[in-house]
């Protein structure tokens, strides 16, 4: 019994000849008693014409079955465009992987659970990778490369259980493989009042007030950045003072959202009486993809360093601090829920905790009837 290491593979491999026919294969496990253990149990089954060893055809790798279930993912009528978008770039983080080189009916719970993810530093300045490629086909150094977070750790195990899923599906799998996925870290922090006026007085001298106002209706509404970015003059009623959002994340995203006084007040300045048709907010850009702003990360991101606050604030920060301030001051969560788009009541979880100054109130009525204990002398 030989065992023997492949470049691009972390198993360990073995061969060895039984009743005259030579046997080679992977082990699937990286250790050398635990491969020579799962090779000397293969072998024991070939003695005892166990049915599991009959030659089956090769699983293709995961990097090879990648391809087509991003094909699959691609044509799907019923994938969300942002699902895709999301499943490419867990696909992107497993490719970095060991497991990408792993036969897809090979990868089992133990082996997912212990791979640690690492991506290419990103050269935003360049817009490229500085590790995935220093060079045409040549991986760039070590230091390069950083340890995924959770949060991207997490989006590529949550691609690879619905990949290993499909796979099953379509029987390359003799069964679906099940295995533990984190906690998603939650957003925690709120804009506070003082925080705000900081913000929003840094971004409203920021080249146009368009950054200072998406933060502005985010704040006042709860609408995500990508449903304000994409807000239509033609869906504005003015005299009802709220604002029409067609389409969205879920399929509760389709809403009415209220404008408050001040919302009334700047979006019809900024409008100076247009009714549409056309963009609230349209890209500077000629061409855009998108015909929208995008994004305000940059100029928030500077907001914040000019006003001296935190830099991990984000502008998705002022979401967060609606849903939380609706829900503590209506204890409404499906009126919230509704107008925030969530299309669960579990979504709106994080909006319930956020304050203990009620329950603090209502046990300090109850102690201030209650006998109190004598002074210790």
């Amino acid at each position: 019994m030989r065992l023997y290491e492949k470049p691009n593979s972390p198993f360990k491999f073995y061969d060895f000849t039984f009743k005259g026919k030579r046997y080679q294969g992977t082990t699937g496990e990286k250790t050398e008693r635990a491969a020579m253990k799962a090779a000397t149990t293969y072998r024991d089954k070939l003695a005892a014409d166990d049915p599991s060893t009959k030659k089956r055809t090769q699983a293709p790798t995961l990097q090879e079955f990648a391809k087509d279930f991003l094909k699959w993912a691609e044509e799907s009528h019923t994938l969300d465009p942002n699902t895709v978008k999301y499943y490419k770039y867990g696909i992107r983080l497993l490719g970095f992987s060991e497991l990408a080189c792993v036969p897809v009916d090979q990868i089992n719970a133990k082996l997912i659970e212990t791979t640690k993810f690492k991506r290419p530093v990103v050269d935003r300045k360049k817009s490229k990778d500085t590790g995935e490629k220093a060079t045409k086909g040549e991986r760039a150094a070590t230091d390069d490369w950083v340890d995924c977070s959770k949060t991207y750790t997490q989006q590529a195990q949550r691609t690879l259980r619905v990949m290993l899923g499909k796979a099953a599906e379509w029987e390359l799998l003799p069964a679906r493989v099940s295995f533990a996925i984190g906690k998603t870290p939650g957003r925690i922090g709120l804009i506070t009042p003082e925080i705000e006026e900081i913000i929003l007085r840094e971004l409203s001298g920021y080249r146009t007030k368009r950054p200072w106002l998406v933060l502005m209706t985010m704040m006042d509404t709860g609408a995500r950045p990508s449903e304000v970015f994409a807000m239509r003059l033609e869906n504005i009623d003015w005299a009802g003072r709220r604002i029409f959002i067609p389409a969205g994340k879920t399929d509760q995203a389709k809403r009415w959202v209220g404008m408050t006084e001040r919302m009334h007040k700047e979006l019809s300045t900024w409008c100076r009486g247009a009714e549409g048709p056309g963009r609230l907010f349209p890209s500077r850009v000629d061409g855009s993809k998108h015909g929208h702003l995008n994004s305000i990360a940059n100029s928030f991101k500077s907001a914040c360093v000019r006003g001296g606050l935190d830099t991990k604030l984000v502008p998705y920060l002022a979401r967060h601090t609606f849903g939380t301030t609706a829900m503590r001051a209506t204890g409404n969560t499906f009126a919230v829920m509704k107008a925030m788009g969530h299309a669960s009541v579990l979504s709106m979880a994080p909006y319930q905790h956020q304050d203990t100054d009620q329950l603090t109130t209502v046990m300090n009525q109850r102690n201030a009837g209650a006998i109190q204990p004598s002074p210790v002398t």
